[in-house]
Order: structure tokens, then C-alpha cells, then sequence
């Protein structure tokens, strides 16, 4: 997974802090044929900090975690195996803004997907386990202005 960081200044020594996940693959769309044990897992932390001394302060974060997503299409995608499916999603996201002089914006959007839009065939034996966990944490402080987590 690639983590693409952008820092931009604002007027008045306030800066803005994004930042955002892309994955390196497009999200894993497959047939798959017996015998097969698919496994698919997407883990992920994010952290976001932006600090300002005599103006705001703004902390952006959007990150999403997928284990197995498919049918972009609006067509479920298609899993015919003889044996498991794993699909796994857990994701961090932290967001801190903080300043001295001016306000204190921080907000944090984040999803975890453990299995999405598939048609899951099992042949004979076999069990499927999807899970997803998204901890996503927002804090600002403003020691004269305002604060928004």
C-alpha cells in the first residue's frame, strides 16, 4: 500500500495536512477455480499530525482498508472454492491538529471492508471468515482559539 502525504500553507502561517491511501493494485477482483484457500488481507495505520504557532491549524485524513472488494461493476464478483476464505480488513487512523494562536480543525474519515460484493461458492468443506476493525481517532487543541475534533 502506497501513503501519498501533501502539506500546503495558508495564509497567515496556517498550514493544511491531508493525507490519503492508495493502493498499489487495484482492489483483488478474481474467478477463482477449486481447490483453492483464498486468503486476502488489507492492514493499515495512518497517522496525521499539522501544528501551528500563530495560526490555524487543519489535520485532513481519508484512508479505507479493503480485504476482499469486488463488483465495482454493480455485478457481484464470483469465488467457487474447495476450502476457506479469509478476508481480513483492519485499519488505524489517527488525526491530530494543534496551535497556539489560531484554531484547531481535526477530522479523520475512515472504513474497513472485511468482504464485499462476491458471490461466494463453497465446494464441499469449508468456512468463510470476514472481519473488519477501523479505530480512527480525532484530537485538536487551541490554546486561544477554538478546538474541533
Amino acid at each position: 500500500m502506497f501513503m501519498a502525504n501533501r502539506q500546503e500553507s495558508t495564509p497567515e502561517g496556517s498550514s493544511q495536512h491531508s493525507q490519503k491511501a492508495s493502493p498499489s493494485a487495484p482492489p483483488f477482483r478474481a474467478i477463482v477455480a477449486a481447490p483453492f484457500i483464498k486468503t486476502c488481507s488489507s492492514i493499515g495505520a495512518f497517522n496525521t499530525s499539522t501544528a501551528s504557532i500563530a495560526g490555524d491549524a487543519i489535520g485532513l485524513s481519508d484512508n479505507k482498508a479493503y480485504g476482499i472488494f469486488g463488483g465495482s461493476s454493480g455485478v457481484a464478483d464470483t469465488i467457487n472454492v474447495s476450502g476457506n476464505v479469509t478476508a481480513i480488513a483492519q485499519l488505524s487512523n489517527s488525526v491530530l491538529a494543534s496551535t497556539v494562536a489560531g484554531n484547531a480543525d481535526s477530522t479523520g474519515d475512515s472504513s474497513a471492508i472485511g468482504l464485499s460484493n462476491y458471490d461466494v461458492t463453497i465446494i464441499r468443506n469449508g468456512i468463510i471468515i470476514a472481519s473488519a476493525i477501523n479505530i480512527s481517532k480525532n484530537n485538536a487543541s487551541s490554546v486561544s482559539g477554538n478546538a474541533n475534533a
